[in-house]
């Protein structure tokens, strides 16, 4: 199973044994897990250079069916209020690879938190503090859903606006996905100019950025991974040393199957300060 690959990962989360000791505070924390988001190249130095992650919004996703209440024909328009970013529960999809990380020229951002889950509710709790070492809190909220994957559209009696824009088509279920949704209201906007010189407005939100954990590059990216984990590192995190800096690695292919592994065997020696 493609799975099985991410056995190793274990031993890379940080909030495990490679970071810090498993004293009786640690045994009290459940449901460590990594969620990932697959990026083009041009969108991970985007993330690099404004520190935090674009909010995607319905009129611009890649699925024209999701948002809409069944018997309706238009977008619910509170959805319109709301932003989201997708994560996703897989590393090893080559489906996800190519449709979201230009076929494995882009890469996979690593994030590593306590996510608590009740039902399609999930609790981000804490994060690993990578400069001071620690567990810590995350300064904010964060409303995350699991995605629903069904084949009816959700009457608009039957499921409150977080449950409409976390429903989705079954056959987008091998996204694995798990959505935060933010309010408009409370991200960042960004004013940019398109190409014919009109200016609009794009929405980002830094919360889960410190739980960034690392940096996988596909297999087809041509980035050289020492030379791109200093450029992370100072970017994110300052001219300052990182006890524990955000890694980045190279993905590869299995050799008899079809996933994408994480290569973590071949984790380059690091320098010893950034």
């Amino acid at each position: 199973m493609c799975e099985d690959t991410l056995n190793e990962l274990d031993d890379f989360i940080p909030c495990d044994r490679e970071y810090i000791d498993a004293e009786n505070f640690f045994k009290d924390i459940k449901g460590l897990k990594n969620l990932y988001l697959y990026v083009t190249e041009k969108q991970l130095f985007s993330i690099l250079e404004d520190k935090a992650l674009k909010l995607s919004r319905t009129e611009y996703t890649n699925d024209t069916t999701e948002n809409i209440y069944s018997g309706e024909y238009s977008v619910s328009p509170i959805v319109r209020e709301y932003g989201y970013i997708c994560l996703s529960s897989t590393i090893t999809s080559p489906m996800m690879w190519g449709q979201y990380a230009e076929r494995g020229k882009g890469a996979c951002l690593v994030f590593s938190a306590e996510f608590l889950i009740k039902r399609n509710d999930i609790h981000v709790g804490y994060y690993f503090n990578r400069k001071h070492g620690i567990l810590d809190r995350f300064k904010k909220g964060v409303n995350m859903r699991k995605v629903s994957y069904i084949s009816d559209r959700i009457e608009n009696n039957k499921g409150d606006r977080y449950a409409l824009m976390s429903t989705k088509y079954f056959g987008w279920e091998h996204e694995q996905e798990y959505r935060i949704i933010i309010p408009l209201s409370s991200a960042q906007p960004k004013e940019i100019k398109n190409k014919k010189g009109s200016f609009s407005y794009i929405y980002l939100d830094n919360n889960i950025m410190p739980a960034l954990s690392r940096i996988v590059l596909g297999v087809n990216n041509s980035l050289d991974e020492y030379d791109m984990e200093r450029k992370v590192n100072r970017s994110l995190m300052g001219p300052a040393p990182l006890k524990f800096p955000v890694r980045v690695v190279r993905a590869s292919l299995e050799p008899s199957t079809f996933c994408i592994s994480p290569n973590l065997d071949k984790i380059h020696q690091h320098a010893p300060t950034l």
